[in-house]
């Protein structure tokens, strides 16, 4: 069951509980404020209702989102298909155990030093090719 996230709320599609917010990384111990859309615009929902194709077209083209209001009370938002998806597998991120993890061990690593530079990727996937073409 995925959570979705509403200003600093978890809300789930489903009756049941919610995942708690993921705490132990610095990346996801605010995910609900990151989540949160800060630069949308507001249009009325009778605004929407007229000029609907327009608004879903900038929506796509623009990546900004767009909050729907009826009688001046936010109802729903218009965002773009991809932001969407990103926003649901940064959520699936949060909340799965070995990602963040993953995520950690990324960070320590980097924090750390240790770490590939440009020039030895370079190096190494050059080294691949050959050895994978059979060349020595």
């Amino acid at each position: 069951m995925r959570n979705f996230v509403c200003g600093s709320r978890q809300i789930s599609p489903a009756s049941g509980p919610t995942r708690p917010p993921a705490t132990n990384l610095p990346i996801f111990n605010r995910l609900h404020h990151m989540a949160r859309i800060l630069a949308m615009k507001v249009l009325p929902l009778a605004e929407v209702k007229n000029r609907f194709s327009a608004v879903v077209d900038e929506v796509a083209r623009t990546h900004e989102a767009v909050s729907v209001s009826r009688n001046g009370i936010p109802v729903v938002v218009i965002i773009a298909g991809d932001d969407y998806e990103s926003l649901l597998e940064t959520l699936d991120l949060a909340f799965d155990e070995e990602e963040r993890a993953r995520v950690a061990e990324a960070y320590e690593s980097i924090r750390s030093g240790d770490v590939t530079t440009r020039d030895e990727m370079a190096a190494l996937m050059k080294e691949r090719v050959r050895r994978e073409a059979g060349l020595r």
